[in-house]
């Protein structure tokens, strides 16, 4: 019989003693197992088996295996069968709740931003939008203020305390946008970016990851997969 790769589901309470005796047991029939924690899951994925051993005594039982059939991802439903709640800056989208970002597309000065932001609050949105950095097709055109817009987010998100989304555009970015930024903003024309993808899923932020120009569905999938496989949910 040909091995193959199953996807054990568990609790997401599961303690890491627990899943370290099922790593344990895979090994020693030879698997090679990773682990991988979501909010909704945690899943071990066991590579070379014939078919999962029976538990010995003690071990945890799975909430499902799954044997792997053709190419499967992280953000598969049936991991998540209920979806995931995404808590940024203390909003919860996925809940069902209504959640509104606004804000320029551009931060152009301070007095722009901050007007925006009261009108924002005072409308009833749940948090403000603004561009430091802009990748633009045409060089000429605004690219953004950069780090100086950042500096204006900071300091308006402070004073209104409302939940920041940015983009970010290059990997050296993003651990410095993301001290000001509740929500990344991977934008169409980086939406293949892997470094950038990769790096954002590092650093744990909620990421809004935009669909990229004539990117197939499947494409799309498997770029928010990065932000999965780096330990993002």
């Amino acid at each position: 019989m040909s091995t193959a790769e199953f996807l054990l589901d568990f609790d997401p309470a599961i303690s890491q003693s627990a899943l370290d005796r099922w790593t344990d047991h895979l090994s020693t029939c030879d698997a090679t197992v990773t682990m991988y924690r979501m909010l909704g899951a945690t899943v071990l994925v066991a590579r070379g088996l014939e078919d999962v051993p029976v538990p010995r005594s003690g071990l945890v039982v799975p909430l499902r295996t799954v044997r792997a059939v053709g190419q499967w991802r992280l953000g598969d439903r049936e991991l998540l069968p209920n979806g995931t709640v995404v808590d940024a800056g203390g909003v919860r989208i996925g809940d069902g709740t209504i959640v509104v970002f606004a804000g320029p597309c551009a931060v152009e000065s301070y007095e722009q931003l901050r007007a925006t932001a009261r009108a924002v609050a005072e409308h009833g949105a749940t948090g403000l939008r603004g561009g430091a950095f802009k990748p633009r097709t045409s060089p000429p055109s605004c690219r953004g203020r950069g780090w100086s817009a950042v500096g204006r987010l900071a300091d308006v998100r402070a004073e209104f305390g409302l939940p920041v989304v940015t983009e970010v555009v290059e990997p050296a970015h993003v651990a410095r946008v993301a001290e000001v930024a509740d929500v990344l903003r991977i934008g169409a024309r980086n939406a293949q970016d892997f470094s950038l993808l990769s790096q954002a899923g590092r650093i744990g932020k909620p990421v809004v990851l935009k669909r990229g120009f004539g990117t197939t569905i499947d494409e799309f999938s498997a770029a928010a997969e990065y932000q999965l496989v780096e330990g993002n949910d």
